[in-house]
């Protein structure tokens, strides 16, 4: 049986948190609303899926795989596509981890 850890909600946990708080704490009470309607065994698309229709009916704005560029001394040398970036300021990561003990 598999465990899956959906979300990490990337903050700098000395302003980030604070700046945006209210915000942070509704996408957590969406990602819990979720998690406790489907449980857990699907793949992160499913999740990702659901908040996503989550935050439209909360009227907070969210894209799926929005691209942001990556940089390093000044030059571009990649893009990353966050799976939901919220409202322009919170970047949330769908994902999964499989316990040892798990795959028995």
């Amino acid at each position: 049986m598999f465990r899956y850890y959906f979300v990490n909600i990337l903050k700098n946990y000395l302003g980030f948190w604070v700046k945006y708080k209210e915000l942070t704490e509704k996408i957590i009470n969406i990602f819990y609303r979720v998690y406790n309607k489907l449980g857990y065994g699907f793949l992160e698309k499913v999740y990702k899926n659901a908040m996503l229709r989550e935050f439209k009916k909360e009227n907070i704005p969210a894209v799926s795989q929005f691209p942001i560029k990556v940089f390093y001394e000044d030059e571009i040398i990649g893009e990353y596509f966050a799976d939901i970036f919220v409202d322009d300021k919170v970047i949330v990561e769908i994902k999964r981890k499989v316990f040892d003990n798990d795959r028995k």
